[in-house]
C-alpha cells in the first residue's frame, strides 16, 4: 500500500488541489484501454509522476523546461523510483522509466496543457512557492496511487499468471495466422504492441505461450528485424564497455580464455567483427575468413595451404585490398612512466614492439605472397571476385587507452598527449587506435 505523504494544508491549498484533480482525472481516464480491461499505459503513468515534479519547480509549464527534442528531460529509471520512494512506493517500475518512448513525450505535453490550464482556472499561480509545492506533491501522489492501482496490481494481482495467459490468448487471436496478410494496420501487430505498451510485463507470456508467431510477426517485419539487429549490437557495445571498464569482470574473462588478456579481445572481435569493420577506416572491412579473424599471413600461410596477424580483414568493393591489425590489451601501458626529457613522454615498450610486429607482418606477407592473394571458391576453383590486393596494404594496432595520458585530476596531461599524438601520427603503418576510441566508434554507429 502506498505510504501518503503528510502535510498541513489549509483549505485554500486544498480547494486548488481538489479543482486541479477533476481536470487531471479526465485526462487520465480518456488515455485508459477502450477495451474495458482497465489498462493504463506506464507511459501515461511516467508523464504524471514528472509533469507534477516539474510543476514543482514551475508555473506555468514550458516546453523548454521539461522537454529535449526526443524525450522527457532527466527521464529514467532512476528518477522514476525516487519520485516513487517520496511517496514510500519502492517496487520496480517501468525498466527505462519511460525514458526511450516518444508516448511518454506526447503525454508530458498534454498533461502540461491540461495542469497549465486548470491551475489557471483554480489560480495556482497566486500560491505561494511553498504552497505550490504542496499543491505539486499531492497531485504527484494521486499518480502514484494511479501507478499502484493500474500498474503493479496487474503484476501482482495473478500470481499463477492465470489471467496473463489468457491475455496473451486474446492478443494472439487477433494476429493473422501465418500466410495471411492484415487488410488494415490495426490487424495483428498493432493491437499486439498496444497491449504491450499497456502491460510491458506481458511479453514473457506471449513468447512463452505463443514463440513461433511472435518470431514470425518480428522476422516478417523489416522494421522488426532492424530492432533485432541494433538491439544485438547494443547489447554487444555494452559488454565493450564492461570489459574496458569492469576491472573485476574482464579478470574473470581473463582466467577463462586460453591465452590470457589478449585472447578475450580477440574472442571478443571474432564474434562481433562488425565493429573493426567500421570502426578502422572509412571503409567497409570484413573478415578474411568468417570464422575466424586470426589468420598465418607468413610461412604456412593463406596463400598456401609463420607468422600471425590477430586480425586479417579486407575491403567491401568490386576490387579489394586486405587490412591488417595486430590487438594488444586496453591495459597495454602507452608510455614509460616517466618523462624521458622534459615535456617528452617515449613510447613503452609493448607499444614501440606493437609497431615493429605489425611492420614485420605485413612486409613478410607482401613479400611472400606478392601483390596479389588469388581467390578461390569453396569447392577450390579460382574465384576472381574474391581477389585481394597488398598494395601498400593498411594496418592498424588497437592497443590502450586515453585514459593512461590523463592527469591525477582527471584532466587532459597535455605533455603525455602531446609526446603520444606526435609520436602516432609520424607513423603511418600501422594506423595505432585506442580502444575506447573503438568503442566510442561503435558507440557512434548504433546512436
Amino acid at each position: 500500500m502506498v505510504e501518503k505523504v503528510s502535510f498541513e494544508v489549509e483549505d485554500h491549498v486544498h480547494m486548488v488541489v481538489d479543482s486541479m484533480t477533476v481536470s487531471v482525472e479526465s485526462w487520465y481516464e480518456s488515455k485508459r484501454d477502450p477495451r474495458g480491461e482497465g489498462g493504463v499505459n506506464g507511459n501515461v503513468l511516467a508523464a504524471g509522476l514528472y509533469m507534477t515534479d516539474f510543476l514543482a519547480e514551475y508555473f506555468p509549464l514550458k516546453e523548454e523546461q521539461f522537454l529535449t527534442e526526443t524525450q522527457v528531460k532527466g527521464a529514467g529509471y532512476p528518477r522514476a523510483m525516487r519520485i516513487l520512494g517520496q511517496h514510500g512506493e519502492t517496487r520496480p517500475f517501468l525498466k527505462e522509466g519511460g525514458r526511450t518512448s516518444r508516448a511518454t513525450r506526447k503525454h508530458a505535453k498534454e498533461l502540461a496543457d491540461v495542469l497549465n490550464n486548470s491551475g489557471a482556472e483554480a489560480d495556482l499561480g497566486q500560491l505561494s512557492p511553498k504552497d505550490r509545492k504542496i499543491v505539486a506533491s499531492l497531485l504527484q501522489q494521486w499518480f502514484v496511487e494511479k501507478t499502484s492501482m493500474d500498474f503493479y496490481s496487474l503484476q501482482s494481482a495473478d500470481p499463477s499468471g492465470t489471467n496473463m495467459e489468457a491475455a496473451s490468448t486474446t492478443l494472439f487471436q487477433e494476429v493473422p495466422a501465418q500466410g495471411s496478410r492484415p487488410e488494415s494496420s490495426s490487424v495483428g501487430f498493432d493491437p499486439m504492441m498496444d497491449e504491450l505498451s499497456r502491460n510491458p510485463t506481458l511479453l514473457s507470456t506471449f513468447y512463452r505461450e505463443n514463440p513461433d508467431q511472435l518470431r514470425e510477426l518480428i522476422t516478417n517485419d523489416a522494421t522488426g528485424k532492424d530492432v533485432i539487429a541494433v538491439a544485438h549490437r547494443r547489447q554487444q557495445v555494452e559488454r565493450f564497455e564492461k570489459l574496458l571498464y569492469d576491472d573485476a569482470f574482464f579478470d574473470l574473462e581473463k582466467r577463462e580464455a586460453p591465452h590470457g588478456a589478449e585472447s578475450v579481445w580477440q574472442k571478443y572481435f571474432e564474434d562481433n567483427p562488425w565493429i573493426l569493420g567500421i570502426s578502422l577506416t572509412g571503409q567497409l572491412l570484413t573478415s578474411w575468413d568468417e570464422g575466424r579473424l586470426e589468420q598465418v599471413v607468413a610461412g604456412q600461410s593463406v596463400a598456401g595451404a609463420g607468422k600471425r596477424a590477430d586480425a586479417l580483414m579486407r575491403t567491401s568493393g568490386r576490387i579489394r585490398s586486405l587490412v591488417f591489425a595486430e590487438i594488444k590489451t586496453h591495459r597495454t601501458e602507452l608510455q614509460l612512466n616517466g618523462p624521458y626529457r622534459p615535456g617528452c613522454f617515449a613510447p613503452s615498450k609493448e607499444l614501440s614492439g606493437g609497431v615493429a610486429q605489425s611492420q614485420m607482418t605485413v612486409y613478410q606477407a607482401v613479400r611472400q605472397i606478392g601483390e596479389k592473394l588469388d581467390g578461390q571458391a569453396e569447392d577450390g576453383s579460382s574465384d576472381p571476385l574474391q581477389d585481394a590486393y597488398l598494395i601498400r596494404p593498411r594496418s592498424f594496432l588497437v592497443i590502450g587507452t586515453t585514459e593512461q595520458l590523463t592527469g591525477a585530476a582527471g584532466g587532459v596531461h597535455t605533455e603525455r598527449w602531446r609526446s603520444f599524438e606526435l609520436y602516432r601520427n609520424h607513423i603511418t603503418h600501422p594506423e595505432i587506435v585506442t580502444f575506447d576510441e573503438l568503442l566510442a566508434k561503435a558507440r557512434w554507429s548504433i546512436s
